[in-house]
């Protein structure tokens, strides 16, 4: 029958009917030894309260936690595991797909070869329709390779993950980050020693909302993962880093939160602008343009520029 998996997901403000589609994906696994444990991160959400019950009462492996107050991702997904009881932990969101054999060849993955902690699979982009609108293409990346990246940005799906019980037992679960939960948990991962696995395959359809991102929320992204870089390197110096919310504050503060939003966007935008030209001569102008119209658009151009050259296969 193989190992216990222990699918840790939570919902907050997803329309019911992707949380039916994100359940019934995983309740349709391929790999049978499952159990699903879901945390409703807003009580007062009554029509998911009552359609995550029926799933629970028809289904003996599901189990159903409703915080008494948001408690945020992270709080959420360590909530779920306290009840988790499996020997590997998935990571799954409520507004995605995952593919009925992923957890077949995910569990396969981590048995046959014991030196790798966490693996995680590529993604098709779907919309709200459901309708794939894209791909994620960075292919197969070994613990090595993921190691070097992760250095520069966050480019592993998170609800793409299995990882063995003892590597989240070891990090001690996810710190109160409101974002980027999953970019420290990676990163402290290889302060450990912890290795980490990128398969090709397509074994997540990630959902990608009209209702993007507002810029201020983009802008607190950008500087909690830069944060999270600062806590990686501070670690590989002292051993230890001084991660604190009052330390994350001033680090906001410091790097002009409140002051520098608009120029963030501006920058933010022109970068993405040369994903999106398909003229190469054009997007050559649009990359010159990143390097000198602000520290912002500099700084996520190179980033992506050293990732691309530090995990290419040789």
């Amino acid at each position: 029958m193989g190992e216990l998996v222990s699918v840790l997901m939570t919902t907050y403000n997803e329309k019911v009917e992707w949380i039916q589609s994100a359940i019934e994906s995983m309740i349709n696994q391929t790999y049978k030894n499952i159990e699903i444990i879901v945390a409703i991160d807003k009580p007062d959400e009554m029509e998911i309260t009552e359609v995550l019950n029926a799933y629970k009462n028809r289904f003996s492996h599901i189990k159903i936690i409703v915080n008494k107050t948001n408690m945020g991702l992270a709080g959420s997904l360590n909530e779920c595991f306290k009840l988790a009881k499996g020997k590997y932990i998935a990571r799954m969101d409520a507004d995605d797909i995952s593919e009925k054999n992923r957890l077949e060849l995910q569990v396969k993955e981590l048995e046959e070869n014991p030196d790798i902690h966490l693996v995680t699979a590529s993604c098709r982009y779907i919309n709200e329709y459901n309708q794939v609108i894209g791909e994620q293409s960075i292919g197969s990346k070994n613990s090595m390779q993921v190691k070097k990246g992760l250095k520069y940005i966050n480019f592993i799906i998170h609800p793409s993950w299995l990882m063995r019980r003892e590597a989240f037992e070891e990090l001690g679960g996810y710190r109160q980050f409101e974002c980027s939960q999953d970019y420290d948990f990676l990163l402290r991962m290889i302060s450990h020693g912890l290795n980490i696995k990128v398969c090709k395959k397509h074994l997540i359809q990630y959902r990608v909302r009209s209702n993007s991102i507002s810029s201020s929320k983009s802008f607190k992204q950008y500087l909690i993962a830069k944060y999270i870089r600062e806590l990686y390197e501070e670690r590989n110096k002292k051993g230890i880093d001084s991660f604190s919310l009052a330390n994350l504050n001033q680090f906001l503060i410091k790097n002009q939160y409140t002051s520098d939003m608009e120029r963030y966007d501006i920058s933010h935008k022109k970068f993405m602008s040369i994903r999106e030209e398909g003229n190469k001569i054009k997007r050559v102008m649009n990359a010159f343009q990143c390097l000198v119209l602000s520290k912002y658009s500099r700084d996520l151009l190179i980033s992506s520029v050293l990732f691309k050259v530090s995990t290419k296969n040789r």
